[in-house]
């Protein structure tokens, strides 16, 4: 079963700090029911959603205007990415550190699900959208 503690949230907190200066991301750290590890990004400079709309266009996708909620899938490194430039870069930096000690013994196939931890990028929010900074 699925569980992450406060005590490995704030040890991931001292990890990803560096990363959020380095690219001028504004984002909280949080843990929804004990399983989800969250990193909420409210603000930046990297143009996320710009960023992903342009490559949604090629797939003929739902363009997203406020929020984007990513999954490691999203950003993996075998070019099935949503994400191009210094947002890839950022997201593949930050999953690595959200995955860090945890584990997926999961079997797909056979409906087996065992991983250590859920993690989630949030790019805003429903309720407060993402805000670009200059």
């Amino acid at each position: 079963m699925a569980y992450i503690s406060q005590e490995r949230k704030k040890q991931m907190q001292a990890k990803i700090a560096p990363l959020l200066k380095e690219y001028g991301v504004k984002a909280t750290l949080s843990i929804k029911n004990h399983s989800v590890l969250k990193l909420n990004i409210k603000n930046a400079s990297l143009d996320f959603i710009g960023n992903y709309n342009e490559i949604a266009k090629k797939f003929n996708r739902r363009e997203r205007n406020e929020n984007i909620q990513v999954i490691a899938s999203y950003v993996s490194e075998k070019g099935n990415s949503w994400f191009s430039g210094r947002p890839l870069e950022f997201l593949q930096k930050a999953f690595a550190i959200l995955m860090d000690g945890n584990h997926d013994n999961s079997e797909i196939m056979n409906d087996y699900h065992d991983v250590g931890w859920y993690a989630y990028v949030n790019i805003g929010q429903w309720n407060r959208p993402f805000v670009l900074t200059a």
